[in-house]
């Protein structure tokens, strides 16, 4: 179950997911993944990528609202993507710490900051889970790492 706050839960399911990840990873592909490095405000960040969606589905008006969804957590398939693509950054914390051991106390500071970010129970579910089975050894890539996350859940 998707618990979110204010929200009806209605799920349609993880085709309907996937969708909301393909939008929004499409824009992601001219205007990047952002990150708190890059120094950019974030209205500025949602005025580049709502420009990027606009142009890539220029005539496709249910996927530039399907990117909405996602941006403005109106669903729960909203929320829920929005959780999972701030949980990435813990997959990538994970490889980084393992390549380079001095940084692990840095890294830490993301996990944190993703922890307080989450909003659903799903989000919340998995990032326990990451905790609990972090690859300490660094022995797995950060794709076979979500693979074993999704069998998990699935």
């Amino acid at each position: 179950e998707i618990a979110t706050s204010g929200l009806t839960p209605i799920w349609r399911g993880t085709d309907y997911l996937a969708g909301i990840f393909d939008v929004h990873d499409t824009a992601e592909v001219i205007t990047s993944d952002f990150t708190p490095v890059d120094n950019i405000s974030h209205d500025e960040k949602l005025r580049l990528e709502r420009l990027a969606v606009n142009i890539i589905f220029e005539n496709q008006p249910e996927k530039i609202a399907l990117w909405e969804e996602y941006e403005n957590e109106m669903s729960p398939e909203g929320c829920l993507a929005k959780d999972i693509d701030k949980l990435e950054i813990v997959f990538e914390a994970e490889v980084i710490g393992a390549k380079h051991p001095h940084l692990k106390p840095q890294l830490e500071g993301f996990r944190e900051n993703v922890r307080s970010m989450l909003k659903t129970d799903i989000g919340m579910q998995i990032f326990a889970y990451l905790e609990n089975t972090a690859d300490q050894g660094g022995t797995m890539s950060k794709y076979e790492r979500i693979a074993k996350t999704a069998r998990h859940f699935s």
